[in-house]
């Protein structure tokens, strides 16, 4: 039997001080993550705490990959109240554990939520269902960057105070991964639109649900559609107005992780860079508009959109280190009246609409060509009614120009509409 191997013995046995002498003479020879580790988890079931905590953390330190290190030292955060640090290391490690370990962090994490809620909003005391749909580009990887991170934790906060939480991935990255870890929490997912992914160039075999049904049975009080620009179409873009049409009773809630601002002087960055820049400015705002209410991480966030004076609530529920209970903005929420629904599409939609027999019978890379097409038969369109309206000299051999343009570049496509 290794010297290793009579430590574990010894721990088991319940002689800690056995265990805790040969561990640290393992050390001295040479230190490994899971020698650290060891050694802390002896430290913890003596009542040393601090040393507990100092040994996992050296153990992370080692190996940041160590699985049991990081559960022993998340558990050990959360039991002593730190849940700003423990959140992090817990869901980041969950899709890792055994079911039976998985189930007691689950757990853990849910009473942690629970006791955080201000008097009379635990769930026997609210005397209401509550049905909270969130919607987002894919699954939060458990192991991806500080933005999955803060979605998957406060997708657990929401299932610890909502009756039902039901998670839509517009496309299904990430599914193997995260699915298991967000159905052990209790909450039901979707994935691969097959309605809207062929407007992003993709598709999708799997037509077992429709959006517009979902919506129209589940009877969702608040949706939380969680917005960003780097799959062309945002998700608010893409489902709000279909909430508002289908479900009007829904409050709708735009998650944002960070605010998009265009810069001042397209002299600071490139011109790409600076119109794309403008693009999301002006869309995050049309999206803002038409939403019930804006969640954000940041109170300096907050701040900017509340005085900009937008019709809409804003809310703070995450932050770099932690989540925020979110318990007062639902009910902040809740106690709003949904705004109607508004048949004008949204600016980057107005392609799939206007050309909606055009595009459809398209896919894949000839969909986004045809989309592109599109958008310069309506510049075309939208430059001539200008023309018409005003001066027609200069303006119109410009536009005659542009035209021309457009009709030699349709010339060398494969499929020109």
């Amino acid at each position: 039997m290794s010297k290793h191997d009579e430590a574990i013995a010894a721990f088991h046995q319940g002689r800690s001080a056995d265990a805790l002498h040969l561990l640290q003479e393992l050390l001295d020879a040479g230190e490994t993550s899971d020698l650290w580790n060891d050694w802390a988890a002896v430290q913890l079931g003596a009542g040393r705490v601090s040393q507990a905590e100092e040994g996992f953390s050296r153990a992370l330190e080692l190996d940041p990959t160590n699985t049991d290190a990081i559960a022993n030292l998340g558990t050990l955060l959360i039991s002593r109240g730190d849940s700003a640090r423990a959140l992090p290391l817990l869901t980041s490690v969950l899709p890792l554990l055994p079911a039976g370990q998985r189930q007691i962090v689950n757990a853990m994490l849910a009473r942690n939520v629970v006791e955080q809620l201000p008097a009379g909003e635990n769930d026997s005391s609210r005397g209401r269902v509550l049905r909270t749909l969130v919607i987002a580009d894919t699954f939060p990887a458990p192991h991806g960057d500080r933005r999955d991170l803060r979605l998957l934790q406060f997708l657990h906060t929401l299932s610890a105070r909502c009756d039902e939480v039901t998670f839509i991935a517009r496309e299904g990255v990430n599914r193997q991964q995260c699915e298991p870890l967000l159905r052990q929490a209790g909450i039901q997912t979707y994935s691969n639109d097959s309605e809207r992914l062929p407007s992003l160039g993709r598709e999708s075999s799997d037509s077992s649900w429709s959006f517009c049904e979902l919506t129209e049975k589940g009877q969702f009080d608040i949706a939380i559609l969680v917005q960003g620009f780097s799959q062309g179409i945002s998700i608010p873009e893409h489902y709000l107005d279909d909430l508002r049409q289908h479900a009007p009773g829904i409050r709708i809630a735009v998650f944002v992780d960070e605010l998009c601002a265009a810069p001042r002087e397209s002299g600071e960055t490139t011109l790409v860079d600076f119109e794309r820049a403008q693009d999301w400015d002006a869309r995050q705002w049309e999206i803002f508009e038409r939403a019930d209410a804006v969640l954000v991480r940041r109170e300096r966030d907050a701040a900017v959109l509340r005085k900009s004076g937008g019709k809409f609530q804003v809310e703070v529920v995450t932050s770099d280190s932690e989540v925020v209970c979110p318990a007062a903005a639902l009910n902040n929420i809740l106690a709003l009246t949904p705004k109607r629904y508004i048949s004008d599409s949204f600016s980057v939609t107005l392609v799939e609409t206007l050309f909606r027999d055009r595009l459809s019978p398209r896919s894949g890379e000839d969909r986004l060509l045809g989309q592109f097409e599109c958008y310069a038969r309506l510049a075309e369109q939208l430059l001539r009614e200008d023309v018409l309206d005003g001066d027609q000299g200069q303006e119109q051999d410009e536009t005659d120009n542009i035209v021309a343009a457009h009709d030699e570049l349709s010339e060398s496509l494969n499929d020109p509409l």
